[in-house]
This record gives C-alpha cells, sequence and structure tokens, in this order.
C-alpha cells in the first residue's frame, strides 16, 4: 500500500463519521471500506491531524465508537441571505461531480440550505436561476457511475492493482485488462484514468464512460516516486500523450477570430504574434499533435497550419476527404407534405 494517505478513503470515511450520531467501530470500518483495522486506525490519525478531531466513544462494555461531532469552538460561518442564495443556486455548477464520492456530500449540503428559504422565496431563486445556464453539449453524465468513480479513485490512492473490463471504442465487445492506475483526467467534461501495465511501457488513458466494471485487486504496486499528471500531459493539447520529441506548430488565425484566440489560453507553450493585418500566428511545441487536427478544423477557412508540414498534408487530406463526402451525397429532400 503507498505510504501517503489514502485520500478518497479518508473522505468517505469522514463522510460515514459524520453521519453518524452513535459512532460506527473500527471493525464495521474495516469490512464496508474493505482494508484493515489498522488502515482505518492510520486514516483517523490522518483526519485527527488535519484538524476534523475524530472523537472516540468508550460504551459500556469497553467497546469503542467513533464519531465526528460539529466542535463548537469553530463556529460556523454566518451567512447572510445573498450569501446563502448565491451558494445553493451554485449548485447547477457542481452537476460535474456528480458520481464522484464528493456529489452526495454536496447535494446533502444543497438540501439544507434549501430549508433556510421560504417556498416564495425558492420560487424567485428559481427564475432567477434561470439567468445563469452551463451548456452540456458534449458532456459526459456520471450519474449512474458512482461505483466505478470511488472504485477508480480508492485504486488511485491505494495504489492497488485494478482490472478494468473496458469496452474500446473499436471494438466489437469489451476487453479485460490489469491496471496500475496512476490518477484521473477531467478533460472537456470527460474523465479518463491514466494507468500504466507489467505488460506495456508506455502509460494509456482509458475513457470512463467506456470503463463496464472495476475490480481492485489485493496486491499493491510501487507507484513511480517522480510521476506527475501535470507533468505528464504537460506537452499535450488534451489528453493525447506520447513519447515522440517536441514539435513546433505554427497556425495562422484570421483577423475574423483573432480576438477570440487570444481570449484563451490554449496551451502553456503558446507564443502569439500580431500581424499587420489583424491575423495572428500562434506558436505551440507539443509531443503530439492528435487533437490540434480537430481544433483547427473547428475554425474552419478562418485556421490555417503553416507548420509542420506532415501535419499540414493531414489537414490537407481531411479537408479532401470532406469534400469528396459532400460531394458524393444528395441532400436531403424536404417532404412537401408535412409543410
Amino acid at each position: 500500500m503507498a505510504d501517503r494517505p489514502a485520500l478518497i478513503r479518508q473522505w468517505l470515511l469522514l463522510r460515514a463519521l459524520c453521519a453518524s450520531r452513535s459512532g460506527r467501530l473500527v471493525r464495521d470500518l474495516a469490512e464496508e471500506f474493505s482494508v484493515s483495522e489498522k488502515s482505518i486506525r492510520r486514516d483517523l490519525d490522518a483526519l485527527n491531524a488535519a484538524g476534523f478531531r475524530p472523537e472516540e466513544i468508550t460504551e459500556d462494555r469497553g467497546r469503542k465508537r467513533w464519531r465526528i461531532d460539529h466542535d463548537p469552538s469553530l463556529p460556523l460561518p454566518e451567512l447572510d441571505i445573498s450569501e446563502t442564495a448565491a451558494l445553493y443556486l451554485g449548485r447547477r455548477l457542481l452537476e460535474p461531480l456528480a458520481g464522484t464520492t464528493l456529489w452526495e456530500a454536496a447535494q446533502s449540503a444543497f438540501v439544507k440550505l434549501r430549508q433556510q428559504f421560504s417556498p416564495d422565496a425558492l420560487k424567485y431563486l428559481e427564475s432567477l436561476a434561470g439567468t445563469l445556464h452551463e451548456t452540456t453539449f458534449g458532456q459526459s453524465d456520471y450519474s449512474e457511475r458512482a461505483d466505478v468513480i470511488d472504485a477508480l479513485m480508492l485504486g488511485v490512492n491505494e495504489s492497488r492493482v485494478t482490472r478494468l473490463l473496458y469496452h474500446p471504442l473499436r471494438s466489437e465487445t469489451p476487453e479485460e485488462y490489469e491496471l496500475q492506475p496512476l490518477g484521473l483526467i477531467f478533460n472537456h467534461r470527460t474523465l479518463y484514468l491514466v494507468a500504466a501495465s507489467a505488460d506495456r511501457p508506455e502509460l494509456r488513458h482509458f475513457k470512463v464512460d467506456r470503463i463496464r466494471d472495476v475490480e481492485l485487486l489485493p496486491e499493491p504496486f510501487t507507484r513511480p516516486p517522480d510521476f506527475d499528471l501535470q507533468q505528464h500531459l504537460e506537452h499535450s493539447l488534451g489528453v493525447y500523450q506520447s513519447n515522440a520529441p517536441l514539435t513546433e506548430v505554427r497556425i495562422r488565425f484570421s483577423s475574423e477570430v483573432a480576438r477570440y484566440v487570444t481570449e484563451h489560453r490554449w496551451h502553456h507553450s503558446q507564443q502569439i504574434e500580431t500581424q499587420p493585418d489583424g491575423s495572428l500566428i500562434v506558436t505551440l511545441r507539443l509531443g503530439d499533435l492528435t487533437e490540434v487536427k480537430s481544433w483547427v478544423l473547428g475554425f474552419g477557412a478562418e485556421a490555417r497550419v503553416l507548420a509542420p508540414p506532415d501535419l499540414v498534408n493531414t489537414i490537407r487530406d481531411e479537408i479532401d476527404a470532406l469534400r469528396d463526402a459532400y460531394a458524393n451525397s444528395s441532400p436531403i429532400q424536404e417532404d412537401s407534405s408535412h409543410a
């Protein structure tokens, strides 16, 4: 087991101890989280060191239970009505947490906030909420994936070998993988697992939406001491990653989209040069060019790759394929009967 704290399990333990008025036995907690009693005691020590102060309760027969009550010496912050309303309305922005270990606690908090308002006040707040809308185009739905995500996060934090039943995009049937999970990436509102395996030297990414089943195996693995998720993706434009040498990518964006381009941070290596005609030349240094193609094509004729030549040819081939696809298809005629 990893030397570092099992953060996700400790979060789940914190929830369990806060939810129980009478307290929980270490033995029962160990069984619930499928770890040893020694691990639970270490987790209790970690929560205490973090300032959550688990309380030990000794029963008549000497049995000891643990719980966490609100510490009266640490009063809850007093929120005025506008602050409470703002937090309640902000629940919509946390919906991407659905299916994660944080979602249930967040929902519980919002229920308590809701109780602070009268029916008329809630009606007003819901009408106000209509002024803020977050689009869901392309967003993954994890509302039914809580068990999968919790297991993956435990595998990462416990450094435990994990068996997945995974359905690759281009495969007819799910396949089984035995992996060493290293972390989770949230990219374009979709979760990806970063994992190593004994049979392949390179790290791989697994889209959580395609994971059908997760089994945490008892054996631990040794986590690379220098592994860092941010550094792992340092030379990527998203989740695609390779060990290829860095390539300098140069893209000209027309003046029509120049302002939009400068309003966003696309990559830490980006350099932007403004041209006399108002266009921009954006330079990036990347190790994988897979996602550059889609990004550039999304701008249509307002973006043109200048370098490297291989990427220019790739995009030209894609444009030719699109032209052929549209040339060989006939527009769907509108049925006049529905007019």
